[in-house]
This record gives C-alpha cells, sequence and structure tokens, in this order.
C-alpha cells in the first residue's frame, strides 16, 4: 500500500509542477477538471485572473513536494 501512496503523490506533485509551468494546458488532472469537472459542477463557464489560480497551483506544489520527500524518506 505504501507503493501506490507513493505513486498517487507523485503523479499529484508532477500534476501540480505542471500546472505552475504552463497552466491546465499540459496537465492530465488539469484538463479533467476544466473540460469535465467545472462544468459538471459550476455550469457555465466564466473568465477569471489566472494569478490567484497560480498561487495557488504554487502551494499545491510545495505541499505535495514536501510529502513526497517525506514518504521516500521514510
Amino acid at each position: 500500500m505504501p507503493g501506490v501512496a507513493l505513486v498517487l503523490n507523485a503523479l499529484l506533485t508532477a500534476g501540480f509542477a505542471l500546472r505552475v509551468y504552463a497552466g491546465p494546458k499540459y496537465s492530465p488532472f488539469g484538463q479533467l477538471s476544466v473540460r469535465f469537472l467545472a462544468d459538471a459542477v459550476f455550469g457555465r463557464q466564466h473568465i477569471v485572473s489566472g494569478a490567484p489560480k497560480q498561487f495557488a497551483q504554487c502551494i499545491g506544489l510545495a505541499f505535495s513536494l514536501t510529502a513526497l520527500v517525506f514518504m521516500t524518506r521514510s
């Protein structure tokens, strides 16, 4: 089971890194959320500033990278 958690955390970290680098364009999780989940949950799309989203992705990257480092050390 720890191997599965490590792989999922690595995928999450890679997704955050891709979203920080290029927005949701290259991230599989970003594509899933932009194309399917946002429409299903929120309905009609509206334009929102990208700066707060990029900041949130940076924070997510920092936390998931920290968790990945601690998982590989134990």
